[in-house]
């Protein structure tokens, strides 16, 4: 806010940040587990994708009712453990495919 850079939390307020975080997340997942689907992605990655996810929207769902920064910081942490491993869920469905 003193930097004058209007982020959402600034422009929107806390409430509509944390629903924000949840409904994105929720896309997120959706597209994740879409791909499983809609592309030659077979079970394994289909399978880590819902597990994944159901981890990530756990996260965003604690954050949304608390609000506390604690739950803040391990949802952004759970996104790059979330990345990582989904990454290489991709890859190892290849791997076992060939």
């Amino acid at each position: 806010k003193r930097a004058g850079i209007p982020m959402l939390p600034v422009v929107s307020g806390i409430d509509e940040t944390k629903r924000q975080i949840f409904l994105y997340s929720f896309a997120l997942v959706a597209a994740t587990i879409a791909l499983g689907f809609l592309s030659d992605a077979g079970l394994f990655y289909l399978a880590s994708a819902a597990v994944l996810g159901a981890g990530f929207l756990y996260y965003a769902a604690k954050l949304w009712r608390s609000g506390a920064l604690r739950d803040a910081t391990g949802l952004f942490r759970y996104s790059i453990l979330y990345l990582a491993l989904l990454f290489g869920a991709i890859a190892l469905d290849v791997l076992m495919r060939t």
